[in-house]
């Protein structure tokens, strides 16, 4: 059941990729961006507890390798 107080968030991008270094070599670019992504979602479970579970991933972290990784995270305000 939603309530006034609950919130949804989604956050996605890019970080910036290194094309050129300061002595004006160019970086090795194997073409593949890295992505990140999260949502998460805030309810309060009472007038002094309010929990904000979220998922997250990201693929092609390290352009030398294929990595890409996921994860859960469970955050708890208590408040008195």
């Amino acid at each position: 059941m939603l309530r006034d107080s609950d919130y949804f968030g989604v956050g996605f991008g890019q970080p910036l990729k290194i094309t050129e270094t300061a002595d004006g070599t160019l970086a090795d670019d194997d073409g593949l961006a890295p992505f990140m992504w999260e949502a998460s979602y805030q309810f309060k479970v009472n007038d002094s507890l309010t929990m904000i579970p979220a998922v997250f991933g990201a693929n092609d972290i390290q352009s030398s390798a294929e990595q890409d990784i996921f994860g859960l995270a469970l955050t708890t305000k208590f408040k008195f």
